[in-house]
């Protein structure tokens, strides 16, 4: 695959970059503006978590994230969700190139905690809308290095179980979909699939119920 275009595609590219570093920034921003305005009647939590998830044209990516977010009541919270993955491939007898994409998503919503005392778990459910920047790269063995860029709106959903080892600890499994919007040099590609994530949620300060009999 060649890459063309010369000086002003290069230029386009820079300036979509751009475009996007600064589009991320003031996302990111009104995000936090939200979840702290919430702070002063919520609880705080923090999530750390692995994640694999299926991108279609920019194939299965494996990666990880964090979440910040606020619980409004006993069921219900707001959160923000960062996340970055990739894919590499060497070039081999079946495949004449090299691959090398990612995919990075900042997104914010609502999440809904269903409590199963009987078993101190809670199902979790979560709906979110942000962005997402995704990159393909393609390096031929012969030939010059091809390199897309887009980004644009996402929309993602999870659902799964969290366990309540303590007050404030809670490991968890969620899975769900996810799918990026893109204008650009990949409107023509699929980025969408499924999205597996585990990892472990730690609430900041308060006293949890965690279960009927505590």
């Amino acid at each position: 695959m060649i890459k063309s275009g010369g000086v002003a595609e290069t230029s386009a590219a820079r300036s979509q970059i751009t475009r996007g570093n600064q589009l991320k920034r003031v996302l990111i921003g009104i995000s936090f503006i939200i979840l702290f305005s919430a702070a002063a009647m919520a609880d705080i939590y923090v999530e750390g978590y692995g994640a694999y998830i299926g991108t279609k044209s920019a194939e299965w990516q494996y990666g990880g994230g964090g979440t910040l977010g606020f619980g409004l009541d006993e069921n219900f919270g707001v959160l923000y969700r960062g996340m970055y993955t990739i894919y590499t491939a060497t070039a081999s007898s079946s495949n004449p190139q090299e691959e090398s994409h990612s995919h990075m998503m900042h997104m914010a919503g609502l999440e809904y905690l269903l409590p199963l005392d009987m078993i101190r778990c809670e199902w979790r459910s979560s709906i979110m809308m942000g962005f997402s920047m995704t990159t393909l790269s393609y390096a031929p063995t012969s030939g010059v290095e091809e390199e897309k860029m887009d980004m644009g709106p996402a929309l993602a959903f999870w659902t799964g179980i969290q366990f309540n080892a303590t007050q404030h600890l809670s490991p968890f499994v969620d899975i769900g979909f996810h799918t990026s919007f893109y204008t650009q040099s990949l409107e023509e590609k699929q980025i969408l699939g499924l999205h597996i994530m585990a990892g472990v949620r730690f609430y900041i300060g308060g006293n949890r119920r965690i279960a009927n009999n505590y």
